[in-house]
């Protein structure tokens, strides 16, 4: 239940994809496999940022992310029209995404971890430098954060509440530590 729901456009959409946890049918993942493995180079690297982004993304984010010089940009954007893999998003003139949203998870799940978590520190770097008190980027940038990587490894304690946690309990240990020694 809560699934499918019906978009803007009238037309069923899956609710909440990049969290649905779902595993995709087989074929489905073949035949997006085959469809991707005919693309070159540039073509597959903006397909595989579009994944990471999403729907979305504008293109200004979607050129910064995918790092390549805007004419190698715009000819991969045409050959994944071409090859009718993505079209121009109707509610973001210009942007462009997956034509189905089982074909951006699809090849977003097919993405090796490293590189789905290298396209997310690109896309956390590139909100950060743009306008950070639109709220649509500041969900975003949280989303590409959280799936960024960068708070593995013990970087935990760089945000202000798990600071402000980390303190109290070691303020807590070293009072209970003195209130001990002051007893014996």
């Amino acid at each position: 239940e809560g699934v499918l729901a019906v978009g803007a456009d009238g037309a069923w959409r899956v609710r909440g994809d990049d969290e649905w946890t779902a595993r995709l049918p087989t074929g489905l993942v073949e035949i997006v496999g085959r469809r991707v493995a005919r693309l070159e180079g540039d073509a597959r690297q903006v397909a595989e940022v579009l994944a990471v982004l999403g729907n979305d993304a504008d293109e200004a984010l979607q050129r910064e992310v995918s790092g390549l010089a805007p004419p190698r940009f715009d000819a991969a954007m045409g050959e994944l029209i071409t090859s009718r893999l993505v079209r121009e998003q109707q509610r973001s003139p210009g942007a462009y995404g997956f034509g189905h949203l089982l074909m951006r998870r699809t090849l977003y799940e097919e993405l090796p971890l490293a590189r789905r978590e290298k396209a997310h520190r690109a896309a956390v770097a590139s909100l950060r430098r743009r306008a950070p008190d639109d709220p649509a980027r500041r969900s975003a940038l949280a989303r590409h954060l959280r799936l960024s990587g960068l708070d593995r490894g013990g970087r935990w304690w760089r945000s202000p509440a798990a600071a402000a946690a980390l303190l109290f309990v070691v303020a807590g240990a070293v009072l209970a530590a003195s209130a001990v020694s002051e007893s014996r």
